[in-house]
């Protein structure tokens, strides 16, 4: 296979033809023109009127502990027992200072991680199918995904992780092709930063080193007719584990005692099947297109299957990057439901990690081979595409963009102007507090 993911042969039939002759520019150069074109437009749906909306509960949480000095905010953080890392919030600190308390500047970092996981999305669907189309279908449904831009908007840490679950993806992609001192940093520096965007990285993280092992048993144990691009040097990847858990541990011996303070926050004791239902009515949009949630999902599912098999049927590293991809959607769904028997801890937002490895997977349908195959896939795939499109702009057409947060704290600075700080009390609506 070539090294130059970017000039790969696209599949025949009409989504390799759209490349051909469009634009004036050759296929290389016009699929890096439109994912720059899905880019803008990613860009453009996080920032439309970014600032006009109140901060919400969380954002106002993480805007508090975001206000203290760095050692005071590490202090808070074990006080509390709070079920997220400090790296996370330790950048929202920075960017706060660096940027001012603005809603628009705050929101921005996660718009970043936003933006660069579109174009992550097109480079991986690119390298794992060698279709352009694919690949392009990959970027819009990260770039406008209601769920994804939920969370690109705001000042949490939800984009960040799905944006460094691509990296993750990307750095052991390039480990596997070429185990490089840089690349063996390139992933210990992922794995560790996933982790430190929220703990659901670790899931990530463990997913990823069974599927090496997979991977590893599969490209040997399988006959010579069933072919396996070549897996990562298990010896090299197994050090980095062991860093990745040296930089971890020091933390995680910090806050070992946040499992039993933390009571969970979400549900608890839930089924499989809801657990699944719930993170494929957010990945398909089917939260928002309520009227068609339904058709919503079952087109998502058949686009992830007619993706995979796409994939399998591709390329010996199609084959390789399916398996990976199911292993590392399945193996975090698997614990966050194992954990809801024991605490009222999900919500679909902490399975954000697996969201767009399933765009990747649901997208490889536009690079499908052979006739019978390709009709449905294709179909499929961007008809997924054009649903994700119309749920992002309902998305943001739902927004209240009458942002009370800034008038209110106005009027509360200027009434408790000349009181003693040990009088004055803010009260905070409950269950859905708005900042």
């Amino acid at each position: 296979m070539s090294g130059n993911v970017l000039a790969p042969q696209t599949a025949r039939g009409w989504p390799g033809r759209m490349f051909s002759g469009a634009l004036g520019m050759a296929p290389g150069a016009q699929a890096r023109f439109l994912c720059l074109l899905v880019a803008l437009i990613a860009f453009g749906m996080r920032v439309y009127r970014l600032g006009d909306v109140s901060l919400g509960g969380d954002e106002g949480f993480t805007y508090s502990l975001a206000s203290r000095d760095y050692p005071g905010l590490l202090s808070e953080l074990i006080r509390l027992g709070d079920p997220q890392p400090a790296g996370s919030y330790l950048l929202e600190k920075a960017w706060l200072d660096l940027g001012g308390r603005s809603e628009f500047n705050l929101r921005m970092l996660n718009v970043g991680f936003g933006v660069v996981a579109v174009a992550l999305a097109f480079a991986l669907g690119l390298k794992l199918t060698r279709s352009r189309a694919a690949a392009l279908v990959a970027a819009i449904l990260v770039a406008t995904n209601p769920f994804g831009l939920n969370h690109s908007r705001e000042y949490r840490t939800y984009a960040m992780l799905a944006c460094l679950a691509l990296a993750c993806l990307a750095a052991l992609l390039a480990f596997a092709r070429a185990p490089t001192r840089t690349g063996f940093f390139a992933m210990v520096a992922c794995e560790w930063a996933v982790i430190q965007a929220h703990y659901a990285g670790g899931l990530l993280v463990a997913a990823l080193s069974l599927a090496v092992m997979v991977w590893w048993l599969a490209a040997r144990l399988a006959s010579l007719r069933v072919r396996w691009s070549p897996p990562p040097h298990l010896g090299r990847w197994v050090l980095a584990q062991l860093a990745v858990a040296g930089l971890t541990l020091p933390w995680l011996i910090l806050v070992s005692d946040t499992v039993s303070k933390f009571p969970g926050m979400g549900s608890g004791k839930l089924s499989l099947w809801t657990v699944a239902g719930a993170e494929l009515a957010v990945f398909t949009g089917a939260n928002v297109l309520t009227e068609i949630g339904t058709a919503l999902m079952l087109l998502g599912g058949l686009a992830f299957l007619a993706g995979g098999i796409a994939m399998w049927r591709s390329s010996a590293r199609g084959k390789s990057g399916f398996i990976t991809l199911c292993i590392c959607i399945a193996v975090p769904l698997l614990a966050v439901w194992a954990v809801t028997w024991v605490k009222p801890i999900f919500h679909p937002r902490y399975l954000i990690v697996i969201w767009p490895l399933f765009a990747l997977v649901a997208s490889a349908g536009a690079g499908a081979r052979g006739r019978a195959l390709r009709i449905i896939a294709v179909s499929a795939a961007f008809a997924f595409a054009l649903a994700s499109i119309a749920g992002g702009m309902r998305y943001l057409s739902t927004l209240n963009y009458f942002n009370q947060w800034r008038p209110i704290v106005t009027a509360f600075k200027t009434r408790t102007g000349d009181l003693p700080a040990n009088v004055i009390q803010l009260t905070v609506p409950w269950p859905d507090p708005s900042f």
